[in-house]
């Protein structure tokens, strides 16, 4: 489960409905002049109005994983480990959205995720002399299809390289260095919403994600 608060700003148009326009006539307006419609909007975005600042919440449901594993040490100075790992994205079907307002009207994106699965493969390898030296590799498949890909989880196929080293300082001390790169495939998506509860399609795919990554992490570990 969880909260927070929502904000909404209102962007203006600078739209100015004509005279006689449906609008004036349907909302009891004055008909003979001429309609801002950014003035008429702005009382929406007022303190308890449909589009004022207010609390929301949603309830996720979040995956069972599943990981089986296997580490082979072909000689005393070599280790090499090899897992599989199982995400049940299914689950992720809808995200309901609800707000304190009664006046806002609540929302259900349909994310329509699927099951991905990584594996992950990586050596160890003891050079001597109080070295290590290390290399592995990662590959995830998608769980949001293409016609779910949004700013919420923009995420695709996945790459990831990784290499380091280890030296053993003194025999109560030892530091590790590691670095990380993370490549993602290139997806489209869509910015804009479909109404609340229908499913997307891919027509609403207007942007071009991108992400790629570099990590690095340095480790020392005291021993007593």
């Amino acid at each position: 489960n969880y909260s927070g608060t929502v904000t909404f700003t209102q962007v203006p148009t600078g739209i100015i409905l004509p005279p006689d326009n449906p609008l004036e006539i349907a909302l009891g307006l004055p008909t003979a002049t001429p309609l801002p419609l950014d003035g008429l909007l702005a009382t929406q975005f007022l303190t308890g109005g449909p589009l004022g600042n207010q609390d929301v919440k949603t309830t996720i449901t979040m995956p069972d994983q599943a990981v089986v594993g296997v580490t082979v040490t072909p000689t005393d100075d070599l280790q090499v480990m090899a897992d599989l790992q199982w995400m049940h994205w299914a689950l992720f079907n809808t995200l309901p959205i609800t707000f304190t307002n009664t006046a806002t009207p609540n929302e259900v994106l349909v994310a329509q995720y699927q099951n991905s699965w990584t594996g992950r493969f990586g050596v160890d390898y003891a050079a001597g002399g109080g070295w290590d030296l290390r290399a592995g590799y990662l590959r995830q498949s998608a769980a949001a299809p293409a016609q779910t890909v949004t700013p919420l989880l923009p995420e695709g196929l996945r790459n990831e390289f990784t290499g380091g080293i280890g030296y053993q300082l003194t025999p109560q001390l030892h530091a590790d260095v590691a670095y990380q790169y993370v490549r993602q495939q290139n997806r489209r998506g869509r910015v804009i919403n479909p109404p609340s509860g229908v499913a997307p399609t891919t027509a609403l795919n207007s942007g071009l994600y991108k992400f790629h990554a570099s990590l690095v992490a340095i480790t020392l570990t005291a021993r007593f």
